[in-house]
């Protein structure tokens, strides 16, 4: 179980690194290094600004299967904007804390929506 029986300092360290690798695909993708300072072309597809913005469910417990959804029908191509916008919200912090309540509820059917999730976010640094 994730984040079972963690301190909140563990569970909030977790979240950071989380946020770090969500960075660092996004920076890859969009042609940015760690300084902020764009790699290649100015102006060349592929930047995360210019992608359009993914439609997504409020992020809630009656969701949660919507939102795995968005993930599993995410096309490559659309990865390093969605990787920006969960980036630039508190997608994390609240998927965090909607987890601790199922697993205090032991809610199995949304705890495996929240992992179906997280494979999503991890999958956002595929590039297949």
């Amino acid at each position: 179980r994730l984040g079972g029986g963690q301190s909140g300092a563990a569970v909030q360290q977790q979240q950071q690194s989380l946020t770090g690798m969500i960075d660092e695909v996004a920076m890859e993708r969009s042609g940015v290094d760690k300084q902020g300072v764009r790699l290649g072309q100015v102006g060349q597809l592929g930047q995360a600004e210019n992608f359009q913005r993914i439609e997504m469910p409020e992020l809630e417990v009656g969701n949660l299967q919507a939102i795995a959804k968005v993930f599993v029908d995410l096309h490559p191509c659309h990865r390093e904007g969605f990787a920006v916008q969960i980036r630039e919200s508190d997608f994390l912090t609240k998927l965090s804390e909607i987890f601790h309540i199922l697993e205090d509820v032991e809610d199995e059917e949304s705890l495996q929506h929240v992992n179906s999730i997280m494979k999503g976010l991890v999958m956002l640094n595929d590039p297949g």
